[in-house]
This record gives structure tokens, C-alpha cells and sequence, in this order.
């Protein structure tokens, strides 16, 4: 049979190669496919846990604040009034710009940041 495989042409011996190269490749896949679903059968997580002796973590609790509701038909005034209520900490300068920036809102602006407001609190009340 060597002999006869010998004298075969170059091109047939490659093919012959070839092909006995991807039948020992399919075989050997074959071994390690059954050996990672062996593997994959004993693995457990709670085994894991055991051997690595992984810490436990506890979530931390949040504490948001909850926000403070400004009403949507406020004027720049009672807008600041609120502000002030809200944030006593801020020093007396920085009031006096916000008071300043305030009252250089046109009106129309002011109608805007009005109707946004509106929509924001039919959105949180809505959900």
C-alpha cells in the first residue's frame, strides 16, 4: 500500500495529507470538546465561593434628599425667596448675583423658564 501511495501523482499525496490532517484535527476537537463539557459539568459556583473564600460586600444605602417642589407660576421674586429657603448656606455675595442675573431674564425668557416648569411638574406627577 506505500508503495502504491509512493507512486501516486504530487497533488493526489497532498489531498491525501490534507485529509488525513483534518481527520486527526476533528478527533482531537472531538476529545477536547468533551473534555471542556466534563469540566463545565463539575464546575460550581458555590464550590467557587468555597475555595476562594471570596468576601461579601454589602451594597451601600443611598440617601437621596428628596426635591423640594417649586411651584410653576412663580415670579423672579418668589423664585429667589425659595432659593434662599433652600440653600441657606450661600454667602450674601453670591445672592446678590443671582439676584442681579435674575432681574436681567427678560420677561418673555422668564415666560419660557415659567412653561418649563409647568412641564417638569406635570411630568413628575405623572410619572
Amino acid at each position: 500500500m506505500l508503495r502504491k501511495l509512493q507512486k501516486q501523482p504530487e497533488q493526489v499525496k497532498k489531498i491525501i495529507l490534507w485529509f488525513v490532517v483534518i481527520i486527526i484535527g476533528i478527533v482531537l476537537l472531538n476529545f477536547w470538546a468533551r473534555s471542556v463539557g466534563e469540566r463545565m459539568r463539575e464546575f460550581q459556583a458555590e464550590e467557587l465561593d468555597k475555595k476562594w473564600r471570596l468576601p461579601e460586600i454589602e451594597m451601600p444605602v443611598l440617601e437621596i434628599p428628596e426635591i423640594p417642589e417649586i411651584p410653576s407660576d412663580i415670579t423672579p421674586e418668589e423664585f429667589l425667596k425659595k432659593l434662599k429657603e433652600l440653600m441657606p448656606e450661600l454667602p450674601e455675595q453670591e445672592w446678590k448675583r443671582i439676584e442681579e442675573r435674575l432681574k436681567e431674564i427678560p420677561e418673555q425668557e422668564w415666560k419660557q423658564i415659567e412653561e418649563r416648569l409647568k412641564k417638569t411638574d406635570e411630568t413628575l406627577k405623572n410619572g
